[in-house]
């Protein structure tokens, strides 16, 4: 019987094993080699599922509350904004997070030097993301989200900063998704 494996967006593909912890509870890990035991069919109530970044993971199904329509509200509002044609979003738990691409968008970079885009090919195909932003499901009943954003300054770089507002995700979408990768984002607060 074959391994259950997973080839993730870069290519790469994983295989599903079985190591222990050290009070020996099992405990099932996406691998490019194999570690433990190589396992021949998935966990029932288990679900893969691959981070904005590549990492390939197993969970257990049903664990985020975000539903899939939440998850279209924000992509859609992306999409209605030019500058961030590379950003995703990806639900977690019980919040949506946008996630930016990191470094320089080298496409652009080629074609302002006059270079050959392939060059730059697979930078562009496989960039790296970080969180920017974020919203946080309140209320489950009233489908109520609050909104975060990512600080990059003094002893809060790097932790999530709340806005303090709360709403429904279309409404909190439209106003704040706008502000990412400008000037406006960092006077959010």
């Amino acid at each position: 019987m074959p391994n259950v494996t997973y080839t993730n967006r870069r290519g790469r593909k994983y295989l599903l094993c079985k190591i222990f912890t050290k009070k020996g509870k099992p405990r099932y890990v996406f691998s490019l080699r194999p570690v433990g035991t190589p396992i021949a069919e998935m966990p029932p109530d288990h679900e893969i599922v691959e981070s904005v970044n590549g990492v390939v993971s197993l969970r257990r199904a049903g664990q985020t509350q975000i539903a899939s329509a939440e998850v279209d509200v924000v992509r859609a509002e992306i999409a209605r904004h030019r500058h961030l044609v590379r950003y995703q979003v990806e639900p977690r738990k019980d919040a949506l997070t946008v996630f930016e691409p990191i470094g320089i968008d080298v496409g652009e970079l080629a074609s302002m030097f006059g270079a050959s885009p392939t060059i730059f090919d697979f930078t562009n195909r496989h960039p790296r993301f970080d969180p920017v932003m974020r919203f946080i499901l309140v209320d489950d009943q009233t489908r109520t989200f609050e909104v975060e954003r990512m600080c990059y300054r003094g002893s809060m770089y790097g932790k999530w900063l709340p806005l303090h507002v709360q709403g429904p995700l279309a409404k909190l979408a439209g106003k704040y998704v706008r502000c990412i990768g400008t000037d406006d984002f960092f006077e959010l607060y």
